[in-house]
């Protein structure tokens, strides 16, 4: 999964090639239109939202996917304030009865638990924040649960 790559296809190339095709991606925003991208150039499943970086581009504003009994909120997050806090993505995942929370805007990553929701941030492949080094990251679902971890990229 990736948030904030802001039109760069280069580092989107770079993501699918260290991680390989996924059978899935999740964008969580800014750009919208390169989950488009994605979805015509790899074969796999793309499930984008827009962020406030996206003006005048179409896509959702959240969505709400389940995975293999994972039900997961994909949203940027500007409109519920994760520069701010938590609080507002905590209370949108409740009303909807997610497990997992997916989001982007601030660029920086975040794995974190509150109130039996887990809370997962990918960072930005491209523009990361807080000294960090440009990040996506990674969904794996198997019988037994999922896990989510950060990946970054390498040789870029």
């Amino acid at each position: 999964m990736v948030s904030d790559t802001h039109g760069d296809r280069r580092i989107l190339e770079a993501v699918i090639k260290q991680g390989g095709v996924p059978d899935a991606v999740i964008h969580a925003g800014d750009h919208f239109a390169d989950s488009v991208w994605i979805q015509k150039n790899y074969p796999c499943q793309v499930y984008g939202v827009a962020g406030n970086c996206d003006w005048g581009r179409r896509g959702p504003d959240e969505l709400v996917v389940d995975l293999s009994g994972i039900k997961i909120l994909i949203t940027h997050g500007h409109r519920l304030g994760v520069k701010a806090g938590l609080s507002e993505i905590v209370r949108r995942g409740k009303q909807l009865g997610v497990d997992v929370c997916i989001f982007g805007h601030t660029h920086v990553p975040l794995d974190q638990k509150m109130e039996n929701l887990h809370l997962f941030n990918p960072g930005s492949p491209c523009r990361p924040r807080d000294h960090q080094q440009g990040s996506y990251g990674w969904l794996t679902v198997s019988p037994d649960g999922y896990h989510l971890r950060h990946m970054v990229i390498n040789n870029f």
